[in-house]
This record gives structure tokens, sequence and C-alpha cells, in this order.
């Protein structure tokens, strides 16, 4: 059986002296008024009620229940509404004195009384807590714990200190630069796929960000490039047929919400790094891979791997033709966007459309700003 002494329950307040009014008319303000054995808690309290429109109501009807244990009502009493002010409004207060030694959390409700129909209309509540006590018994007084319930320590106000989540590795920002022009920005500009010439040195730009804000740091952070002439079967995909073109075993470590930028030297000649001959106008693609042996644990390992789409020309020179450069683009038949170029020719569009690096053979619909046609690979 629970013991519980009370003259009146207006209890101590920890952070708010207000209580959570549903109606914006009624407002209860509770005010300390002295303290027990030093502590900072009350054992008087001093409670300030102000309900606007009063009229329409004959009495304040309030109780006290255990949070614990609603069934326990502790304490109830009703006010007569009087005295109603010119403005409408009825004011009062009172002291009240209290002593809980058991009962850690309780909860006031306030209710008015309806004069037309005597129906009870809950208008404020508020829950109050003992602050005599620690609580969780962590050190911390409950008047200073904002976890009061919870373990934790000083440093963090007696709240548990949540512990870091895992890292999460994925592509900020790719870029491929010829020298300080900049032929593909990755999320953040020109995505289509570049033309990259024989006898060229590019710089492939790459920032990857660990994007948990709440996670440990990822350690020795390492980079693979890959590339592919394949473009029916995709890394991981064993039958993708990639090649090393650099590999960085560290980039460093990236701490939550960091950013690390590693920048690739790519030659292209009759190759790329140790793969076959490339065909003038072929489509290729190139992998990027974060953390490639998998000695980091992250909370998703399914973000590591960004494609690269590009073209390749034997010529070192740039386009020999002379005709008016225009866009091809290619649809599915569901008239879904897959990927465009800028050509300067029908050899240069039929090149393409052979070569685009991407999966199927068709049929796709092009549109070349002159013609929209149904294209199959090696039909046209």
């Amino acid at each position: 059986m629970k013991t519980f002494f009370i003259n009146f329950v207006f209890l101590i307040f920890l952070m708010n002296a207000n209580a959570q009014c549903i109606d914006s008319n009624v407002n209860i303000n509770y005010e300390r008024i002295s303290y027990t054995n030093g502590q900072p808690c009350t054992s008087k309290i001093k409670s300030k009620i102000k309900v606007n429109n009063a009229s329409s109501y004959s009495s304040m009807f309030v109780r006290v229940i255990d949070v614990d244990d609603s069934r326990i009502a502790l304490k109830q009493k009703t006010f007569k509404i009087k005295r109603v002010a010119s403005d409408g409004s009825w004011q009062y207060s009172w002291t009240a004195n209290y002593s809980s030694p058991t009962i850690k959390r309780m909860k006031i409700e306030h209710y008015l009384i309806k004069k037309s129909n005597n129906t009870r209309v809950l208008v404020c509540s508020k829950t109050l807590y003992q602050c005599e006590n620690d609580y969780d018994e962590d050190g911390v007084s409950n008047h200073q714990d904002h976890c009061i319930y919870e373990s934790g320590p000083v440093s963090n106000n007696g709240c548990p200190i949540q512990p870091l989540s895992k890292p999460n590795l994925t592509f900020k920002r790719f870029r491929i630069m010829d020298g300080s022009t900049t032929l593909l920005d990755y999320p953040n500009g020109n995505n289509n796929a570049p033309t990259l010439k024989k006898g060229k040195t590019y710089d492939f730009k790459v920032e990857v960000i660990n994007d948990q804000s709440n996670s440990s740091a990822a350690s020795s952070v390492s980079l693979e490039l890959l590339f592919s002439n394949n473009t029916e079967y995709f890394y991981p995909d064993p039958r993708a047929e990639v090649y090393n073109v650099d590999t960085d075993a560290d980039i460093g470590s990236i701490n939550a919400g960091s950013t690390k930028e590693k920048t690739f030297k790519v030659r292209v000649e009759d190759n790329i790094g140790v793969s076959p001959n490339l065909i003038n106008g072929s489509g290729n693609l190139f992998y990027l891979d974060i953390d490639f042996r998998g000695k980091i644990d992250e909370s998703n390992e399914e973000d590591n791997i960004l494609q690269i789409g590009v073209y390749y020309s034997s010529s070192s020179s740039g386009n020999s033709q002379v005709n008016e450069p225009y866009e091809v683009q290619v649809f599915n038949l569901s008239g879904i966007f897959l990927i465009k170029k800028t050509v300067n020719s029908k050899e240069e569009e039929n090149i393409f459309l052979n070569n685009m690096p991407i999966p199927g053979y068709g049929p796709y619909i092009v549109k070349n700003g002159t013609e929209t046609y149904k294209f199959v690979r090696g039909r046209r």
C-alpha cells in the first residue's frame, strides 16, 4: 500500500513552471516557495491559476494521480469559480504543503466544469517529480538530471551517452578533369559520358564522405579505380572483366560528416592500365570502389561502388568532322530517358548507339533533333 500525505498537491517543477494546457484560455503557473533540507526541492508550492472567459464554467476540478499507477487518485479537490473579473477572467492562487516518501512521479490534471451541462473538460495537465532523490543513482541530482530515469555522467547532464553508430562511406562528388576543363561532374553538373582521347592524361577527382553524423571514424580508407570495356555485365559481377588502373590502400581516416579527396592520374593510350586495346568510339566503364578489401564495418555496404561511363577516341586531336554538332538522346520504350551524347556526324551517332555503356540490345527510341526512330544494336 503506498503512503501519501498531502495538504494539497501542487508539487515542484524541474524545467518548466507552466502546466501543459490544452485550452489556450487557461494558464497555470507553479512558483517555488521554500526548500527542504537545503535541497532545491520544495515542500511548499504556490499555484497560480487564471481562466479567461470563465463565465461559462461553474468550477475547476483538480485531481492528482500516480503516473506509474494511474488507478490511484492521490488527491482531488474542487474550486468554485466566483468573483469573475470585469474582463471575464477568474484568478486563484494558494499555497500547498506536501510530503510523498514513496511516489516518484505525479500528474496534476485540471478540469473545468461547464455550467450548461455540468460536464468536465480536461484543460491542463502536468507531470511533477520529487527531486530529493537521485532516481537513477547516477550521482546527478534529479533537479540537474535531464534523464532522471536513465543513468548517465555529469558531462552529459545525467543522460546516457549513446554509442557511436557505424560509419558509412559513399561518394560525395566525382569529376573528370582535362586540365582546367571539367568533362564530368557527378552529381553536381554535367553527367554525360565524356570522350577520353588517346595520348592524354586526365585527373579523376574523387571525394569520399562518411555521411553518418554520429559515427566512429573510418580508419585507413582504401580506394580502387578499375576499368572495363564490358558493358553487358557490371562490377562486382566477375563476368564484368575489370582491370586495375590505380589503387590507394589508405587515403586516410574519415571522421563523421567529413570528406577526403583523392586524385587519380589516368593516362589514355591504346589501352587504359592493363586493359586490352580499345576500339575507337567504343563505350567503356570505370568503377570506383571504396574499402574494396572490406576491412571497415559500415552501416551500409551497398553504396561503395560508383560506375562511370566514357567513350574512347583514338584521335588525340579531337573530332575531325566538320559537321555541326548535335545531341542524340536515347529512351527506353516506356519513354524513360537513358543517356545522351553530342556527336558531329551520323557515323559518330551510330558508333555511340552501338557502344552505349548501358545493358541490353534494345529496342530503344532515339531522338537526334531531326528524326525519331527505333534502334536495336547492330541493326542500323
